[in-house]
């Protein structure tokens, strides 16, 4: 049996004009466990605006019969039909009524809405994430969002880890290697950048797709990408943009034949100064920390410091045959 709405309460699908309310439950959040500022309008935006995603069908709001917005979450089959990418948050003042567990099977209902659509020999999977604080002074075994997914009968997935670094003034990107020039993006640039990340990520992302991404995000500020040229050719890239005052590293991506040659490092140095230049010093991004051992060299070169971390949490719904 679903879990129900405790009374004085009601859930209903979420709207692209709900995204303030909602982000300032999540800074809510945001601020009662990690102790500053991470939800953003922005981003969830972004979130809310991709490809095959409809907030009437894969966004939730819980909110008070008088009307404030106490808890939402939503999903996107990032894999279609297969594995889909969860997130949640419950305003601290409302934690404990069973609102958690409400939202956690509404998005386990949406994953299963397709099931004859799940390719034979396939699975649908459901996965969660939430911050844990890695500074000490919060036990993340003891969050509520993991017992709450654990006692649901999600099992951990991956963690990631939430790196910074605060630009010194006094901070100089140095040179890059041989052969090698950095510099910001310029539009020319751009088939040479999607080709990058592809190839990076080993994603079948085109040049079409990519501007369609781009043309419907709120974080999107070209003006603080860089690229490592070799020659003409573009084969190294790094995506960042501003939110709640801080600069975030999206996406860092050298090609292969170009990788183990210091790129990486060089195009984190120049982000960092121009940001920096830009009056944005606090320089987020993350990591798995499956790739942290490996990439641990080139952040730590850089300067950066680990914050944090968040983890993820998987469930398998339903096993295709085949």
């Amino acid at each position: 049996m679903a879990p129900a709405v405790p009374p004085g309460f009601r859930i209903r699908d979420a709207r692209l004009a709900d995204i303030p309310r909602v982000a300032a439950v999540g800074r809510a959040a945001d601020l009662a466990d990690i102790g500053e500022l991470d939800a953003d309008e922005d981003w969830l935006h972004d979130d809310w605006t991709r490809p095959r995603f409809d907030p009437s069908s894969d966004a939730w709001i819980v909110e008070q019969d008088a009307g404030p917005i106490v808890a939402f979450a939503y999903t996107w089959d990032e894999d279609p039909h297969v594995r889909f990418d969860s997130a949640g948050y419950v305003h601290p003042d409302f934690r404990g009524r069973g609102i958690g567990s409400v939202l956690v099977d509404v998005v386990e209902r949406r994953a299963l809405r397709d099931r004859a659509l799940v390719p034979p020999g396939s699975s649908i999977e459901v996965l969660h994430s939430f911050d844990s604080d890695a500074s000490g002074l919060r036990d993340p075994d003891a969050s509520g969002a993991r017992a709450l997914l654990e006692a649901s009968g999600y099992g951990s997935e991956r963690e990631y880890l939430h790196l910074g670094i605060d630009v010194p003034r006094g901070f100089v990107a140095g040179a890059p290697p041989a052969g090698i020039t950095i510099r910001p993006r310029s539009e020319a640039d751009d088939r040479g950048i999607v080709a990058v990340m592809a190839d990076a990520f080993d994603d079948p992302w085109d040049y079409d797709e990519a501007r369609e991404e781009f043309r419907n995000s709120h974080t999107y500020d070209p003006s603080l990408w860089m690229v490592a040229h070799d020659g003409d050719h573009p084969v190294g890239a790094l995506f960042s943009y501003v939110t709640n005052g801080r600069g975030q590293v999206s996406a860092l991506g050298v090609r292969a034949p170009w990788r183990r040659r210091g790129i990486g490092g060089a195009l984190l140095r120049a982000a960092f100064v121009r940001l920096r230049d830009r009056g944005v010093p606090d320089v987020r991004l993350n990591v798995d920390s499956d790739n942290a051992s490996r990439a641990s060299r080139l952040y730590d070169r850089a300067g950066m410091r680990l914050r944090r971390r968040w983890l993820i949490v998987s469930k398998t719904l339903l096993r295709s045959g085949g």
